[in-house]
């Protein structure tokens, strides 16, 4: 009876370890990030104005 037992309960593990593997298959994919946004010219920054003569 053990003996039995033991069997089955191996057998539902294996049985079930081979349909969780095929569950995972089927997951969504993480979509890939968008590309990043172009840099836009901006009029900001350091200027000097030297005004000799």
């Amino acid at each position: 009876m053990r003996k039995v037992l033991h069997r089955l309960a191996l057998s539902t593990l294996l049985i079930s370890a081979a349909f969780s593997s095929a569950r995972a298959a089927d997951m969504a994919v993480k979509a890939p990030p968008p590309p990043p946004k172009a840099a836009v010219a901006t009029w900001t920054g350091f200027y000097v104005g030297v005004n000799i003569g």
